[in-house]
């Protein structure tokens, strides 16, 4: 089975579809510049390639970003690094937070943590 590929302007519309305010592409790129995405790049002319699982980390990064959860600790989680107390404080801010955020407390739920 071949794996899909989604461009920049695909996913930024799919996002901002999916979010109900605009995501811009500068905001994918910084997140790939400060390592919480490593995106595909079409070897011919250079362009982002965009796959399933990075969609699912960008609504991730979306929702954590928008109950106000700090990057660093957004990377920790995409890592599997984060310490138990770090894990608190995210679920804090995302079960304290008005925005309905489902994606974010998915991800809650399946957590497992490798560091102690």
């Amino acid at each position: 089975m071949t794996e899909k590929y989604y461009q920049t302007n695909e996913v930024t519309t799919q996002l901002t579809q999916e979010f109900g305010e605009e995501v811009k592409p500068g905001r994918l790129f910084f997140y790939e510049e400060q390592g919480l995405l490593k995106v595909k790049r079409d070897e011919n002319n250079g362009y982002r390639l965009y796959v399933e699982e990075d969609l699912q980390d960008l609504r991730l990064i979306l929702s954590f970003v928008s109950a106000g959860v700090d990057l660093l600790l957004i990377k920790g989680f995409l890592q599997n690094t984060l310490t138990t107390s770090e894990f608190i404080e995210i679920t804090n801010k995302v079960t304290n937070t008005d925005k309905a955020i489902p994606v974010a407390k998915e991800a809650l739920g399946k957590y497992r943590f490798t560091k102690v």
